[in-house]
């Protein structure tokens, strides 16, 4: 009779250690989603990361080209601006000279 319950304990420990494994083995499978989870969710979060990124350095470089751009359409219209004065300059010392001609040529009439 005492064998007997000695067997059955033994046979009960050994259950429970089979069932411990058993556990620790689902634990380990579960860890082991989990962390592939993670990996993933870690992965699909840094490529965002490097998405959002390459747009703000493409939004930086539209904002370098844009004012590029400008820089060049401001020069241009200085440019423009700068000949304009002096053709106007060079008009008006026209009309002068003109003048003094018409000037002398009165005056030699007289």
């Amino acid at each position: 009779m005492e064998q007997r319950e000695r067997q059955m304990a033994a046979d009960k420990a050994a259950a429970a250690q089979e069932a411990a494994a058993a556990a620790e083995r689902a634990a380990k499978a579960e860890r082991a989603a989990a962390a592939q989870k993670l990996a993933e969710a870690e992965g699909a979060a840094a490529a965002q990361r490097a998405a959002a990124a390459e747009r703000v350095a493409l939004l930086a470089e539209e904002r370098a080209a844009a004012a590029q751009e400008m820089a060049e359409g401001v020069q241009r219209a200085w440019l423009r601006e700068q000949a304009a004065r002096e053709q106007a300059a060079a008009a008006e010392a026209r009309v002068r000279e003109l003048e003094a001609e018409r000037a002398a040529a009165a005056a030699a009439a007289a």
